[in-house]
């Protein structure tokens, strides 16, 4: 299942690009990234820290918005919960910035950059504010932060340009 959807992400990016207008709630790409932040297979691992990055940059470019707030009313909830993804980031964030760093740097610098805009804690006012505190304390004091160029992510992520490997090649 996963390898599927991270390959139509993947296919997304080769067939029209970056910063489009992605549809994250759709059943093809619908899946919970973050449980593969630590999977023992190291393609899994960095396609889903793709996908994590690719939603922050459609967030940030303002051409896709995974993540809203969870206000009880259907047609307003986005379809995942930063919270579920940030949590798990920083739970395995020492390991990530090590294996992944365009990854680790790029996640962070979206997340830096969405809260500066507005707030986490005024975007997604049900998540517990701790959580925010814990971000900016782990992933922004004392670092300097800057954009890392898309290709830069794509290619450490360690998918070829133009296709993508199945589970079988890992096997």
């Amino acid at each position: 299942m996963i390898n599927d959807k991270l390959h139509s992400i993947y296919e997304q990016v080769n067939d029209v690009g970056i910063g489009i207008n992605v549809n994250w709630g759709g059943s093809e790409l619908r899946c919970n990234y973050y449980d593969y932040f630590n999977d023992p297979n190291v393609k899994i691992r960095a396609g889903a820290l793709f996908a994590f990055n690719y939603m922050l940059m459609g967030w940030f470019e303002q051409s896709s918005i995974p993540f809203t707030p969870d206000t009880g009313k259907t047609f307003e909830d986005g379809c995942y919960r930063l919270e579920d993804f940030l949590q798990v980031f920083l739970e395995y964030k020492n390991e990530i910035e090590v294996e992944f760093p365009f990854l680790f740097a790029s996640i962070s610098y979206y997340l830096y950059e969405i809260d500066k805009v507005k707030e986490f804690e005024k975007r997604l006012p049900h998540v517990a504010p701790s959580l925010f505190c814990k971000m900016r304390n782990s992933l922004f004091a004392k670092k300097k932060l800057i954009s890392i160029p898309f290709k830069s992510v794509y290619d450490e992520s360690r998918l070829p340009p133009t296709h993508w490997w199945t589970y079988q090649d890992e096997k």
